[in-house]
């Protein structure tokens, strides 16, 4: 370690050492016990032994002539020069509690490096900012003030410069587009009145020259009954580009109507149809169609005569004879305008044979069938 000069004679003419080693004024050694007390009491013996090893003999003598003498008081009421002051303070500012006050002039400076600034938070931003906030300075000594210098000047700003705002993206922030509208789906435009009418039939099913009696309800969308309104028996025939009108009246007090259709010779759909437009579901009326055969034996050859009901001239009848596993096709032949058809069958020789006629289904009408038995000649 090096070696520290403890003669101090060469200094003896600087007003500093003067200031230090002369005797003390009233003013100064005012306060002087209580300073004292408060150093002893904060500062264990072997802490200020470490101090004053960490200053050195030299730093060691001018601190106790601070500290210990009479311009302690004066010291901690900053009576003494300002460069005084400051040399003071440097010294004693290591002793925690007992330190000294720096001179006015220098506080802001020694406040600056003693404490670490107040950071004021940037405004929050979209993007991180390009540097990150500067860290707070940290705690260090203040090198002591130049003899020749008139005012301490800071280093470090009372409060650190601003960090500057993330500059905005040069591409938009894509907003929201609102929420499409849910298109309606598409509806059927009810009547002006919002009357509805129901359709029943007496039967679905009927012989040839048969009618059928339509029953009809007609009432408001509350359910209220609408009479005397004009109601029509609708009727459309297979293949038929068109309807046509085959019965009409008016509503009753409670809304019903009752229309019949004319003698039916093919299968139909009915509806019915008011002078406000409003509609009934369509109903279908089959046409029920029969088949009989009659057998005339001539020797060798016996006479198959076909009669029909509710079938249309035209359309086709099969005959089928039986025969071990099934039926065998024998012959077919078109209704004429009776609705008749006629067949040669041969005449057995020992055993009756048995036959059918198969009427099919066709639009005017439903499926017919009948057997016979063609006896031995």
């Amino acid at each position: 370690m090096t070696r520290h000069d403890d003669d101090l004679s060469a200094f003896q003419d600087d007003p500093v050492v003067r200031a230090l080693t002369g005797p003390a004024s009233a003013d100064e050694l005012a306060g002087e016990s209580t300073a004292l007390a408060g150093f002893r009491a904060a500062v264990p013996v072997r802490s200020r032994r470490r101090i004053v090893g960490r200053l050195g003999v030299g730093g060691t003598t001018l601190g106790i002539a601070v500290a210990l003498s009479g311009g302690v008081a004066a010291a901690y009421t900053e009576s003494l020069p300002a460069p005084v002051q400051q040399w003071s303070h440097n010294v004693t500012r290591w002793l925690g509690p007992v330190e000294v006050p720096a001179p006015h002039h220098a506080k802001a400076s020694i406040a600056t490096n003693h404490t670490a600034p107040k950071l004021t938070p940037a405004p929050a931003a979209t993007t991180p900012t390009s540097a990150p906030a500067s860290p707070p300075v940290a705690n260090r000594p203040v090198k002591p003030v130049a003899k020749h210098h008139r005012r301490a000047h800071p280093h470090t700003p009372a409060h650190p410069k601003p960090t500057p705002a993330a500059k905005p993206s040069a591409t938009p922030t894509p907003t929201a587009s609102p929420s499409p509208t849910a298109s309606p789906s598409p509806t059927q435009t009810p009547p002006a009145t919002g009357d509805s009418i129901t359709i029943s039939l007496s039967q679905t099913t009927v012989s040839s020259g048969a009618s059928v009696t339509a029953y009809g309800q007609l009432s408001t969308a509350a359910g209220d009954p609408v009479a005397d309104a004009h109601v029509w028996l609708m009727q459309h025939d297979p293949g038929a580009s068109g309807v046509s009108e085959v019965d009409s009246d008016t509503t009753g007090s409670d809304g019903s109507v009752t229309l019949q259709t004319a003698a039916l010779t093919h299968s139909v759909r009915l509806r019915l149809l008011t002078d406000g437009k409003v509609r009934s579901a369509w109903i279908s009326v089959i046409m029920r169609a029969t088949v009989t055969a009659s057998v005339t034996t001539n020797g060798t050859s016996s006479t198959i005569q076909i009669s029909t009901s509710g079938a249309e001239p035209g359309d086709m009848v099969d005959i089928q004879r039986r025969v071990p596993g099934g039926w065998q096709d024998v012959a077919a032949n078109q209704l004429d305008s009776s609705g008749g058809a006629t067949f040669g069958v041969p005449t057995p020789a020992r055993r009756a044979a048995h036959y059918r006629a198969i009427l099919s289904r066709t639009p005017d009408h439903s499926f017919a069938a009948t057997g016979f038995v063609v006896p031995p000649g």
